[in-house]
């Protein structure tokens, strides 16, 4: 695994952020491209810094032993309240809450009530794709 980009000291978040992208489409003085083709398909994959960014946000979330196993449990079960998503990972209740929550400002799962009952479900399909290839690997 590559390191992370050194950030400067007394910069800017948007000016380290810029340098984390890579976003200086020229090359260094005196560096030229081995293979040419390759530098310009790899630099449109990360053109779209809004897209990447996105992405990020996204593996962020799943980098979280305990919100990633909530989203398995919830892609697996389905629609599930928090103390049935608490008993099936064995989060505690309050955090299966708190885990939640952010995975609703996300955008990840929704709510319904159901009577008396809150069932969360998975509501992003670009996370949905990511957990079945994870549960095949």
């Amino acid at each position: 695994m590559s390191p992370l980009p050194a950030f400067r000291h007394g910069s800017t978040p948007e000016e380290n952020e810029d340098s984390a992208l890579g976003t200086n489409t020229q090359p260094p003085a005196g560096r030229r491209p081995i293979d040419e083709p390759a530098v310009r398909t790899a630099r449109g994959a990360v053109a779209d810094r809004g897209a990447v960014q996105a992405m990020a946000a996204r593996y962020a979330l799943l980098a979280d032993p305990g919100r990633l196993a909530l989203l398995l449990a919830i892609r697996r079960a389905g629609p599930i309240c928090v103390t049935d998503l608490a008993l099936a990972t064995g989060i505690r209740d309050t955090t299966v809450s708190q885990a939640l929550r952010l995975l609703r400002a996300t955008g990840t799962v929704s709510a319904a009530r159901h009577g008396r009952t809150v069932r969360y479900q998975l509501d992003d399909p670009a996370v949905a794709r990511l957990l079945d290839r994870a549960a095949d690997a």
